[in-house]
């Protein structure tokens, strides 16, 4: 059972630029007994502010999913400027996490909601020969041959507007079920094969 933290009620809201890798963690989503992103950020937050902080991200991520500009709001009680957010945040993080950036944002915008899109991408690395400095990013896939231009084609009916409603968790309370997605491509870089997508959510 997670405890929701009230956020203050008045005070500065702030939009991060959120960089991790998620290997050892259980995902964004605070979880009680695991480790998650939201959760040290939250404790690094609150150890510089002296109070209870909620952070709410555009989108939650899966055990073990990466995060190269994750964007997120806080709410916080302190005069402390936008700009020195960062190097204050990085010094109490653990190494997996960093924060790229951070700014200044009306109370009413709101991370998720706000959003206009969110960005995917799946790599494989493909040589039959394991990389140790690639595995934790990529999905190794050498059984069989990749055609990228077969692969990139058939992403192509993703485009568009569709209804997702077969995908929600049980007892979902979204508010409808379309998504847009917006873009989508597949191309080969050497030994790797990137496959990224593009949506409203």
């Amino acid at each position: 059972m997670m405890t929701a933290i009230a956020p203050p009620q008045s005070g500065q809201r702030l939009a991060l630029l959120i960089q991790y890798q998620g290997t050892h963690f259980h995902g964004w989503q605070r979880q009680v007994g695991q480790r998650t992103v939201q959760e040290v950020i939250e404790q690094a937050i609150a150890s510089v502010v002296n109070h209870p902080v909620s952070v709410v991200a555009a989108g939650r991520t899966d055990t073990g999913v990466h995060a190269a500009g994750q964007v997120a709001h806080v709410t916080v009680n302190s005069p402390i400027p936008a700009h020195r957010w960062p190097g204050i945040l990085n010094a109490r993080l653990p190494a997996d996490v960093v924060i790229r950036a951070a700014a200044v944002v009306p109370n009413h915008w709101h991370a998720r909601f706000s959003a206009l899109w969110r960005r995917y991408r799946y790599t494989l690395y493909t040589d039959p020969c394991p990389n140790i400095f690639l595995r934790p990013w990529t999905w190794h896939y050498y059984y069989a041959p990749l055609d990228v231009e077969k692969m990139a084609a058939v992403l192509q009916p993703l485009l568009g507007r569709h209804h997702l409603s077969a995908f929600h968790r049980s007892g979902s309370n979204r508010a409808h079920s379309w998504v847009e997605v917006q873009a989508v491509s597949c191309q080969r870089r050497g030994a790797l094969v990137e496959i990224e997508v593009q949506a409203s959510g």
